[in-house]
């Protein structure tokens, strides 16, 4: 039989709390299929390992960004945790000396950057290309070469 409190919660490794099986992730090597320590241990693992940010950089940055994302300064609606950015020219691996950091970002915003490959420039043109440009469809409207009988927002 597995180990579970009276409540059927299971204990961490990382922090020696007792947590519902929830807050593991699962593990298929693990005998019962789950972590042995909680998301959050392991969360705390990783940006110790990764980006070399202890608990307390990590929240001085959260109070910071007032536990916004620095980019759309939006809070996650979903509660999960905002991610570390590092410049990736100062360290171009998926870790960081922990020097780089630039602040925290939401995924959305995180995932973003890095599809426009950190490049000031291409992220400049996608904000020129956003504020500058109507609808393909309008534009040709306008040019007379597309009739005017299809549909506008």
């Amino acid at each position: 039989m597995l180990e579970r409190d009276e409540n059927g919660n299971k204990l961490c490794i990382g922090c020696e709390e007792w947590k519902p099986e929830d807050d593991f992730s699962r593990a298929a090597a693990a005998t019962d299929g789950l972590n042995y320590v909680c998301r959050e241990c392991h969360a705390l693992k990783r940006r110790k390992t990764v980006y070399g940010l202890e608990l307390d950089a990590y929240e001085a940055l959260l109070v910071a960004q007032d536990g916004r994302c620095k980019l759309c300064e939006r809070a996650p609606s979903d509660g999960s945790p905002l991610e570390v950015d590092h410049n990736h020219k100062c360290c171009p691996g998926p870790a960081s000396c922990g020097h780089c950091v630039r602040g925290l970002l939401c995924q959305t915003c995180n995932k973003g950057l890095g599809l426009l490959q950190e490049n000031a420039d291409i992220l400049m043109s996608a904000a020129e290309y956003v504020l500058l440009n109507d609808s393909a469809l309008t534009l040709l409207m306008e040019s007379s070469l597309v009739p005017q009988a299809l549909p506008t927002c």
